[in-house]
C-alpha cells in the first residue's frame, strides 16, 4: 500500500495545466455541429430599412388638454402639419366645445412653425391669452408633455403603424382609456370624465374584479363586478 509520503515522491506524467490545454483542442476536433455565432440571427436588411423608415415617419397628433379636468381632445392627425390645417382644427375644436369655449382664458402651446398667427387669432377671438413656451423649457407645459409621454410609452412606441387610417383608432383608443378609466392623483384618483361618479365600494376578500383589455392587451382596465 502506498502511503502519503510515497505518493508525494511520484512524478506526474501529465500536469493539470496540460490537460486544460488539450481539452479545447480535443473538443474542436470532435465537434461536428455547424458553427453558430452567439445571440439572435442578424435582422434582414430589408426589414431593418422598413423599421427605420416607419420610425422616421412619425405622425403629428394635434390635441388639446384641459388643465382643470385633464380631459384630452384629439383634434386631428396628419403626416404633414401646415398652418391652415392646424388653424382649421382649432376652429373645429371650439365648435365642438360650444358654450364651454367661453371658459378658455389661457392657451399654452409650443413654438412649432405650424402654429401661425391665424391659429392664435382663433383663441384670441374668444378672449383667450396665447402663451408660447420658451424653447428650452418643456416643463412650462408639463401637463401636455406628460400625456405625450404616456401615449408614446403605452401605445405608439409598441404598435407598428401600417397606414394612414391606422393612427386615428390607436390614439383614440388610448385617449378614451385616459379620459374614462385612468385614475389621476390630481383628481382624487378619478378619471376626467368620471368626476361626478360615486366612489366605488371598498374591495373585500370576496369582491370580483373584471378586466377589460384595449389595443390587443397593451392596456388593461380593471373594475369591480356589481
Amino acid at each position: 500500500m502506498v502511503n502519503k509520503q510515497q505518493r508525494a515522491r511520484l512524478a506526474l506524467l501529465v500536469t493539470p495545466r496540460s490537460v486544460l490545454h488539450w481539452h479545447p483542442r480535443l473538443v474542436a476536433r470532435k465537434w461536428t455541429y455547424a458553427h453558430r455565432r452567439p445571440g439572435r440571427p442578424p435582422t434582414p436588411e430589408a426589414l431593418r430599412q422598413l423599421v427605420l423608415r416607419l420610425a422616421r415617419g412619425r405622425w403629428f397628433v394635434l390635441f388639446f388638454i384641459d388643465h382643470g379636468t385633464r380631459h384630452v381632445h384629439i383634434a386631428g392627425i396628419t403626416r404633414h402639419p401646415t398652418g391652415p390645417w392646424i388653424t382649421q382644427q382649432a376652429r373645429n375644436y371650439l365648435v365642438d366645445l360650444g358654450d364651454r369655449a367661453e371658459s378658455i382664458s389661457l392657451l399654452i402651446r409650443d413654438r412649432g412653425t405650424y402654429f401661425t398667427d391665424g391659429f392664435d387669432a382663433v383663441f384670441q377671438a374668444i378672449g383667450a391669452h396665447v402663451i408660447p413656451t420658451p424653447p428650452p423649457v418643456p416643463r412650462m407645459n408639463a401637463i401636455a408633455e406628460r400625456w405625450i409621454a404616456s401615449c408614446r410609452r403605452e401605445t405608439t412606441d409598441r404598435v407598428l403603424i401600417t397606414g394612414e387610417r391606422h393612427p386615428r383608432p390607436v390614439v383614440s383608443e388610448h385617449t378614451e382609456h385616459y379620459n374614462r378609466h385612468r385614475p389621476h392623483r390630481f383628481l382624487g384618483q378619478q378619471a376626467p370624465e368620471r368626476l361626478t361618479d360615486p366612489e366605488p365600494p371598498i374591495a373585500k376578500d370576496h369582491t370580483r374584479i373584471s378586466r377589460h383589455d384595449r389595443l390587443g392587451g397593451l392596456i388593461h382596465e380593471h373594475s369591480q363586478v356589481a
